[in-house]
């Protein structure tokens, strides 16, 4: 059940991130803020993998895998991506 928690959590981070991130963007950007939307992007993409990777596991019902490599991978690319979206926050003002 923990983990189905924290699949819903990530699935509502994916989905609402774009758009957050999206007031930031302008015609007018700093290669800062470029970059920084950029690896947001990236970080994006990775937590997306991850929580795929993560759902599958779940998914597979092996009672002998607790999917808690799978786990580990999506709260590091959580935090990666929470790191990254500061960024775009701080270099987009």
């Amino acid at each position: 059940m923990r983990y189905l928690r924290w699949i819903a959590i990530v699935l509502a981070v994916l989905i609402a991130g774009p758009p957050a991130l999206a007031q930031y963007w302008s015609e007018e950007e700093s290669q800062d803020c470029i970059d920084a939307r950029d690896e947001a992007q990236s970080s994006a993409g990775d937590l997306s993998w991850a929580a795929q990777r993560l759902q599958q596991c779940a998914d597979s019902e092996d009672f002998d895998d607790d999917c808690s490599a799978e786990f580990y991978h999506v709260q590091n690319a959580h935090i990666d991506y929470e790191s990254a979206a500061g960024d775009v926050s701080y270099a987009c003002e």
